[in-house]
């Protein structure tokens, strides 16, 4: 394997990875593309196992970051970016049960915003690709601003009544005061704040 450049194979591995990252959770169309970075695995246990790509990628991407951020740079930048969305879609799901969990704390308990305990651990584990550690910070405010509007989607699509009543109510509204919510939440305890997006907008981990 080439230090300055990916593989055939890894690059056409990679985009489609970014395809699907990019591309409408729901669609037909992605659950076509995880089947081919997936193969041999039933099309039901896709559906029901959400790490099932990340374990995949994972051992794609490692041999990448061992050397850390400065060797990444040396990548052309289309093979860079390409790697480094690899590593956030590992990163994401590794920290999802941590994120549902702490989310699901916060719903029933109310009030104040809880510690994101977890923070100081996740970012650390982001900068072996991010050389900017206030990007990583980000990054990780987008996780959590990423799963908990899942979390939520979920929740509304069993509850019927509930949907009613956002509907009622302004989803749009709702939407807004969701997001900035989440950007307090996302705080760990080094007083890290998650920040805008921007450039790191993914549609769908």
């Amino acid at each position: 394997m080439s230090k300055n450049r990916l593989s055939p194979s890894d690059r056409e591995f990679f985009v489609t990875l970014r395809e699907i990252v990019f591309g409408n959770p729901f669609s037909a169309e992605r659950a076509k593309k995880v089947a081919r970075l997936v193969p041999n695995a039933p099309l039901d246990y896709l559906d029901t196992n959400r790490e099932v790509l990340a374990r995949v990628v994972g051992p794609r991407v490692e041999p990448r970051l061992r050397e850390g951020a400065q060797a990444l740079q040396k990548l052309p930048t289309e093979d860079r970016g390409l790697v480094e969305l690899a590593f956030l879609y590992v990163c994401y799901h590794r920290y999802v049960p941590l994120i549902d969990a702490l989310i699901e704390r916060q719903a029933m308990q109310g009030g104040a915003s809880l510690t994101v305990d977890f923070a100081d651990e996740a970012i650390r584990e982001l900068l072996r690709s991010l050389v900017a550690e206030e990007r990583a910070v980000r990054i990780f405010g987008f996780f959590f601003q990423l799963r908990r509007a899942f979390y939520f989607i979920g929740y509304v699509s069993e509850n019927q009544s509930l949907y009613t009543r956002l509907q009622k109510r302004g989803i749009h509204a709702d939407l807004q005061r969701s997001h900035l919510s989440s950007r307090r939440q996302a705080e760990g305890k080094r007083g890290c704040r998650a920040g805008s997006p921007g450039d790191d907008r993914v549609s769908a981990l």
